[in-house]
């Protein structure tokens, strides 16, 4: 049996979408490693059936984390470069909700 290596990791970040595949429901996880990063982080969290997440909330997971390099075509038509990030098996460790707007349940509000 082939065994494959792995770092045991937590990630905690924001959800920013929630898809599902043929092997069942998992999101993007956006993560901010440092304030002077422009751009967030993304890792995708694959099994997520068990995860109560909806986009907006704040979510913290422990999982298998694993990286791969990506190569993509810029604007420009030269090729880009980068890491695709997952995480599986996750574990919730903590959810926050996202906060709701005013008037977001309110039938009678005018938006």
């Amino acid at each position: 049996m082939a065994q494959t290596a792995g770092v045991y990791a937590q990630a905690a970040g924001r959800v920013s979408r929630v898809f599902s595949t043929k092997n069942g429901p998992a999101l993007v996880l956006e993560v901010q490693l440092s304030d002077r990063d422009k751009y967030p982080s993304r890792v995708t969290v694959w099994g997520a059936d068990a995860l109560p997440a909806a986009e907006g909330d704040d979510l913290v997971v422990k999982g298998w984390l694993s990286w791969r390099p990506s190569e993509y075509q810029k604007r420009d038509g030269s090729t880009g470069h980068g890491v695709e990030v997952s995480l599986n098996a996750p574990v919730l460790v903590s959810h926050t909700p996202a906060a709701q707007l005013p008037g977001a349940e309110d039938p009678n509000a005018p938006f």
